[in-house]
This record gives C-alpha cells, structure tokens and sequence, in this order.
C-alpha cells in the first residue's frame, strides 16, 4: 500500500484502575493513603511511511486521553513526530509535543538488526492536574530481540 498508513488505538485502565485500603499484614497503625482512581483513556494516532532515497520516513499525529478525562486541553494532549530509517539499520527520531514549548521536544535514535533492535530516547510528558501540572523528563532504553 502506498505511504503505508496506519491507524492505532490504545485503551489504558481498561475499566477504570481503582485502589483499596487492604492490606494482608500490616505494620503500621495508620494509613499512608491511596492513590486517585485512573479511569479508562484513549489514545489515538495515524501515521504515514513513504519510501524515500536510502531508507523510510515514517511520519506520526498522536493524541493522548481522546476522552478527556484528564482535563488538560487537547493542545496539550497533541504530538507529532517523525522517524528517518537508514537503510533499516540506524533509525534517528525527533518528535514534539505541541503546547508545551521547548519541554515539548523529544528525540532518540536506534539500531535495528535482524534479531535485535537498541533503542534510545529522551521524551518529556506534562504530568500531574490541569492546575498544578509539571514537565517530567524522561530517559528510555529498550533492547528488543526477535525469536521468529
């Protein structure tokens, strides 16, 4: 299929994630607290891979809580990013996530093999409430090996 399009929907908390005050032994006489409820969110994202001059480009729009039940605005919510592949070995990425200035960007880079893939990346993702909210930097690895 020309451009290879995709689209992708991931559910989280399916159900709804709740937290009780149980425990099968305690030690201690008061309680330390619960976590809030996390209710059931939708992620949604299309993305496009046309085949270009010595490897791929693989394009992509996300959309994080498509139900809003965060609260944040859907500005915040929005990311796009973009992935050239070298001959599908060495894979360099750069995203950014609109409505949160330079914290937005993102960036990585990977080696792909025939049984194994490394990954890096540096993201960034607002965190907390829609009116005491903060950017959480993060740092990833994966190491990815193939069996079939």
């Amino acid at each position: 299929v020309s451009m290879l399009p995709t689209f992708t929907g991931v559910l989280r908390n399916v159900g709804g994630a709740t937290y009780r005050d149980v425990t099968l032994l305690s030690f201690a006489r008061n309680s330390s607290g619960l976590p809030a409820n996390e209710p059931m969110t939708l992620d949604v994202a299309f993305g496009l891979t046309p085949r270009v001059s010595g490897g791929s480009l693989a394009l992509g729009l996300q959309l994080k809580d498509a139900g809003n039940s965060s609260g944040f605005s859907i500005v915040k919510k929005s990311s796009f990013g973009m992935e050239y592949a070298v001959r599908e070995s060495v894979a360099f990425r750069l995203g950014y996530g609109v409505g949160t200035g330079l914290d937005g960007l993102h960036a990585g880079f990977g080696f792909r093999g025939r049984r194994a893939n490394l990954n890096f990346a540096w993201s960034t993702e607002e965190v907390g409430t829609p009116a005491a909210s903060e950017i959480e930097r993060r740092w990833f690895m994966q190491y990815q090996l193939r069996v079939f």
